[in-house]
Formats: structure tokens, sequence, C-alpha cells
């Protein structure tokens, strides 16, 4: 069953060379020996080639790496503050943190729960009109700031 081709088409097939029209052959065996040993030489050579530029950026990379390291005790030369610096001061901020919290704040705390408390009772007594609750969320947020300001006043 031959297919019927559009004129158009049968246009386009005309114009094609004979010699493409046809399927192509397979190379003699020498011809693919000789192929196939170019591909490989081919792939060799860019493998090698691939090789010695990883090794060469492996080797910058390390030396860029122990340059920052040598030199990390330092400030560094557009003035920010090298990793050591900055580790110190991360370190002596969670010793003020853990100071704080060490601290006797036993005046705040009571304070602070008896105003949560409230704000809790006086929603649960009104369910449907949490609005009514007002005064004592205002209570709690002051009570809440002043303890804020006092932690941050202990930092500095």
């Amino acid at each position: 069953m031959s297919a019927v081709l559009p004129s158009w088409l049968n246009d386009w097939v005309s114009l094609v060379p004979p010699k493409l029209a046809e399927p192509p052959t397979e190379p003699s065996a020498p011809r693919q020996a000789a192929l196939d040993d170019a591909v490989q030489r081919k792939l060799k050579s860019d493998l090698k080639n691939l090789k010695e530029l990883e090794a060469e950026v492996e080797s910058k990379v390390f030396q860029a790496f122990r340059q920052q390291t040598t030199s990390s005790d330092k400030t560094q030369a557009d003035g920010t503050p090298s990793s050591s610096q900055l580790m110190e001061e991360l370190s002596s901020i969670k010793q003020r943190s853990e100071q704080f919290k060490t601290r006797n704040t036993s005046g705040m705390w009571p304070e602070i729960s008896a105003a949560r408390t409230a704000i809790v009772s006086c929603l649960s007594d009104h369910k449907h009109q949490p609005l009514k609750c007002g005064e004592e969320v205002d209570n709690f947020k002051q009570l809440v700031q002043k303890l804020e300001k006092e932690y941050v006043g202990s930092l500095q």
C-alpha cells in the first residue's frame, strides 16, 4: 500500500539529490576501526585535559582557603571583622544572655504570670466577645515591654 503524497511534497522530494535519498552505508571495517581509534584518542585527550584542569582548580581553591584561614585572625582589609572576631563577639553575647537567664527576675515573672492568667480567664468568660479583654491584654503588653527593655539594657 503506497501513500499518496501531496504535490508540494513531491516537489521537495524531487529536489533531494539521489545520494542523500539512499540510506547511508556502513563504513568498511578498517575505516570503522580508524574512526573508533580517533574517537578513543580524542576522549583520552579530553579526559587528561579535564583532570589537569581539575587539579589546577583544586590547588587554587586550597591556596585561597589556606590564605583565608591564616588571615582570619586579623581584621580584613575592607574594615569588616574577621570570622574569629565575630565568633568571639557571638560567644560574649551568648554569655550575657545566659547571665540574664540566671539572674533573679522573680519580681517580674509573677506579674506576667498573673496578667496571662487574667487574659485567659477573661477570654473564657467572654468566649464570643474577645474585645472585652482589651484592658487585660494592654496590661500584659506593658509588662512584657518593661521586661524587654530591661533585657536589652542588660545586654549593653
